[in-house]
């Protein structure tokens, strides 16, 4: 069965031209060769734009409206797989829809592979049984930055192919979601997927991202909350952003765009969306663990901490290339440059401030807490109070040494952080499964073996921090660092590489292969979960989607 654009939307949901709130019924794309050389298009962008000061995807981009929902009638039964004609556009943003099944509680992105040749391509969607059952294609909203607007999109046809019984049972393992101890996990950048990706509202908003990741194929969902502020709640007067009027209306001139981070911070006052996400996962077998970046102020805005207290900032040294060498070395006499990414965990305050707003986190009903820190190390640099203490210890100049790199300083710099998490198991008590993600067990002043054994932290993900993104050369030491205690956990970065080539860098997002041959790599060998860093992206696609699934069910965790 094949349902041609033209019969997709019903007269009074489309247009011939460009049309506020209807759908674009083009007829002259034969070149493309789209079916009968029509698309439903959600409408036509202005143009190229002007990209934003901080990256904003421009609003020429998008759609200037919103388009209504298509409900289409199939009047099918039994099984079928369901193919839909898509509109390619490779470019940022590339063409994008929502789908779902009506009797599914939330929709599912439609976008075409990413190196799909072409303006059009048919997609396998899902096998599904269609009793019952009718199809919704809908317009995602635009990302926050611009409210009203929509995503471009366009459908060229649905076919419907149905399914014999041999390939029904194909069918139902290809969409049933692994044990959940197989799952991968995803790591959720929730401020990419509400403001600059997408967008959010309600709390059926914050369920259907939860949603989306789960049917994906993510047994867990560490849940970004932290990076420069808060991001779920307003509970912590020092963790909330610091953000007002006229700092929405100067950021909105510099990316031109209606909106700026006031809809975002608003939102927090409505509801808590990491409780939300976490009583979902509770329900629906996903579990939504806590993701702060412990090292990151790098963009506004920042938290009321940051503001109040730059005494606090991390400090680096004024560096020089030495013209025989080509290497960085530290200007004599020293000098000392504040480093506001950083707020140096060397301060008994900064810890204070941390242990603040983890305990709000807690109180959300997540089971676990992720440590990120690798955006970006150190967690602390030559602060007066940290040079002096190294001198005293070891009884020679710490500035002489690689902050990021020297062991001696990683040593020094481990009782801090050491101080931090005692102080947090304490508060959140030993139920709480605390993680840290880091190069190994043992880089940036992380004592993984050591913590591990003394119940500081439960949970080891090694992960990049710019260094590749094939198999992680530490992870035999992260398992034998977690032992019999801990776990240990693998993430990969969202960029692709060629696992036939020696895992070479090549173009685009992680594919289906290297996410397959990457949990092939990582199974069976004591890693008792695979993940995938910034894992909105692996719920756009389809094939991206059936990849994660694959991956999971043929997924040891664990067995040596």
């Amino acid at each position: 069965m094949v349902i041609d654009a033209a019969d997709l939307a019903p007269p009074e949901l489309r247009s011939d031209e460009p049309v506020s709130g209807k759908w674009w019924l083009r007829r002259d794309v034969q070149a493309w060769g789209a079916p009968k050389g029509m698309i439903l298009m959600t409408g036509r962008a202005a143009g190229p734009g002007s990209t934003g000061h901080e990256g904003v995807t421009p609003a020429e981009r998008f759609v200037p409206y919103r388009v209504p929902p298509l409900v289409v009638n199939p009047k099918a039964s039994g099984w079928h797989r369901i193919h839909v004609g898509l509109y390619h556009q490779p470019d940022d943003p590339p063409a994008r829809l929502l789908a779902r099944l009506s009797k599914e509680p939330y929709p599912e992105y439609l976008q075409t592979p990413q190196h799909t040749q072409g303006q059009v391509a048919e997609v396998c969607w899902k096998a599904a049984d269609l009793t019952g059952s009718q199809i919704i294609f809908e317009q995602p909203p635009a990302p926050l930055p611009h409210p009203g607007y929509g995503w471009v999109g366009g459908i060229t046809h649905l076919r419907l192919a149905p399914l014999t019984d041999a390939e029904v049972a194909a069918g139902r393992k290809e969409i049933e979601l692994p044990p959940t101890r197989q799952r991968l996990f995803g790591m959720l950048d929730y401020t990419d997927e509400v403001f600059w990706w997408g967008s959010a509202e309600t709390e059926e908003d914050i369920r259907a991202i939860a949603y989306r990741h789960r049917q994906a194929g993510f047994g867990r969902i560490y849940w970004r909350c932290f990076g420069t502020h808060l991001d779920n709640s307003l509970a912590v007067p020092e963790a909330a952003p610091r953000w007002t009027e006229a700092d929405e209306q100067r950021w909105c001139q510099r990316q031109n765009s209606k909106s700026g981070w006031m809809p975002y911070i608003h939102l927090e006052k409505k509801f808590d969306p990491l409780k939300v996400a976490v009583e979902y996962g509770r329900n629906n077998d996903c579990e939504v663990h806590a993701w702060v970046r412990f090292t990151n102020f790098n963009r506004e805005p920042r938290a009321n901490f940051w503001h109040e207290h730059p005494e606090f900032y991390a400090q680096m040294l004024a560096t020089e290339t030495d013209p025989k060498t080509g290497k960085r070395t530290p200007v004599k006499p020293y000098r000392r440059t504040p480093y506001p990414r950083v707020m140096s965990l060397a301060y008994p305050e900064v810890r204070d401030f941390y242990l603040k707003f983890f305990k709000q986190i807690a109180s959300t009903g997540t089971k676990g807490i992720m440590i990120d820190l690798l955006r970006h190390p150190p967690i602390a640099g030559y602060e007066p109070i940290v040079a002096e203490a190294f001198q005293k210890k070891y009884g020679s100049e710490m500035e002489a040494r690689d902050v990021y790199h020297d062991p001696l300083i990683q040593e020094h710099l481990s009782q801090y952080l050491r101080l931090f998490l005692v102080e947090l198991r304490k508060a959140v008590g030993p139920e709480m499964e605390i993680s840290v993600r880091c190069s190994g067990p043992s880089k940036y002043a992380l004592r993984g073996k050591e913590w591990v054994a003394e119940g500081l932290i439960d949970t080891l993900v090694d992960g990049n921090w710019y260094s590749g993104n094939g198999p992680r050369a530490t992870i035999e030491e992260t398992i034998a660092a977690a032992g019999t205690r801990g776990k240990a956990m693998a993430v990969a970065e969202s960029s692709d590489v060629d696992p036939q080539k020696g895992w070479k860098k090549r173009d685009g997002h992680l594919s289906a292969e290297a996410i397959l041959a990457l949990a092939k790599h990582y199974s069976g060998r004591g890693v008792a979960r695979f993940g995938l860093y910034e894992s909105t992206i692996f719920t756009w696609r389809p094939d991206l989607r059936r990849a994660v699934r694959e991956a999971g069910w043929s997924y040891e965790p664990e067995k040596r």
